[in-house]
């Protein structure tokens, strides 16, 4: 997301070159927007027809490609500058600020209102995409900083060893986690580890979306040919990978997923490279703010009755996603108003 990635430094033709990262991560958003709005009104009946089981795989690439840009970006500052030093506390505290967000959207209120402390703690310790995203992020730019003490020869292949290691390590602990829901460990600490406590994006395994996005950015200059050999090779191990244990921590399910994703990042960098659309861009540029503004009209709608959840008709879910969607450009478009009007006052 726009505010969790540091800024590039890169001449002018690679900005545009670039602008399909903005484009991408747009196209997240507004598929984003409608995954909770269908997710949140669509009727109870309609969740075991074969098109909503479509559309549920189909949106259950959004976050992967959240994660996955994400580390992208940080890998193409990697490429760019190694040897440029990394502003540790400055990137900290806009990650913890990122993380606080995710945390904060759902404290909980309603359990410690009823003094239901052991449900208060592990609600509220949950993660969702956001403190995946942030925290996922801190360990990129621990190891970053980390590297950067060390001699110039010895960075670059530091940086794709530890980071190569470390997404095989989430990726081949994540069945072995996901199986151990009491494991004696402090539930927050546990939320981090798998879903037992009711954890949509544990570290384990979406983290590792956020550390080969990385990868994949820091090779974004290697020829087309062998980002398509690693699509396939995603692919194949998706299908190939034999387990008895499927789920959202196996092996295969990553494979899979991140061959969409790579695939699809390499459609849209062909397709908007000299002419992305605008408001797509927009919507990539401000990311957080629109993630947190739908996200607050959804609850905002449910909270008050002014929508009934899983009671609407399809295409009153539509109707409703457009609303919500444009609710939250005018949220993001505010801000950016509101930023440029503060800019010039302090100017002047």
């Amino acid at each position: 997301m726009s505010s969790v990635t540091a800024p590039i430094q890169t001449r002018p033709e690679a900005v545009s070159r670039l602008s399909w990262v903005d484009v991408f991560r747009g196209a997240a958003v507004v598929f984003m927007i409608e995954t909770h709005v269908a997710n949140t009104f669509l009727r109870s009946d309609l969740r075991e027809t074969d098109w909503f089981t479509a559309l549920t795989y189909l949106n259950g690439l959004v976050a992967p490609s959240f994660l996955f840009i994400a580390g992208y970006v940080q890998g193409i500052a990697w490429q760019g500058g190694t040897g440029r030093p990394v502003s540790f506390g400055r990137r900290a505290r806009r990650l913890g600020m990122i993380a606080l967000i995710g945390y904060g959207l759902h404290f909980p209120f309603p359990q410690l209102w009823r003094g239901e402390w052991w449900s208060a703690l592990q609600a509220g310790t949950q993660v969702d995409v956001l403190a995946c995203l942030a925290l996922s992020l801190f360990a990129l730019l621990v190891l970053t900083w980390g590297l950067q003490k060390l001699p110039q020869a010895w960075r670059n292949p530091l940086w794709w060893s530890v980071l190569t290691g470390l997404a095989l390590a989430v990726i081949w602990a994540s069945p072995m986690l996901a199986r151990w829901p009491g494991l004696s460990v402090p539930v927050a600490f546990r939320a981090l580890l798998n879903v037992s406590t009711g954890s949509l994006f544990p570290l384990f395994p979406w983290s590792a979306f956020v550390f080969c996005g990385a990868l994949s950015g820091a090779m974004a200059s290697h020829k087309w040919i062998v980002r398509l050999l690693m699509v396939g090779t995603m692919a194949v191990l998706g299908q190939a990978i034999p387990s008895a244990f499927f789920s959202a921590a196996s092996p295969e399910f990553f494979c899979e997923r991140l061959a969409w994703v790579l695939g699809l990042a390499m459609v849209c960098e062909r397709l908007v490279r000299e002419n992305p659309p605008g408001w797509l861009a927009f919507a990539g540029r401000e990311s957080l703010v629109m993630y947190v503004g739908h996200l607050a009209l959804i609850f905002l709608l449910v909270g008050s009755g002014v929508l009934p959840e899983r009671d609407l008709a399809p295409r009153a879910v539509l109707g409703w996603t457009l609303v919500v969607m444009v609710w939250t450009f005018a949220v993001a478009l505010g801000k950016t108003r509101w930023q440029s009007a503060a800019a010039k006052l302090v100017e002047a």
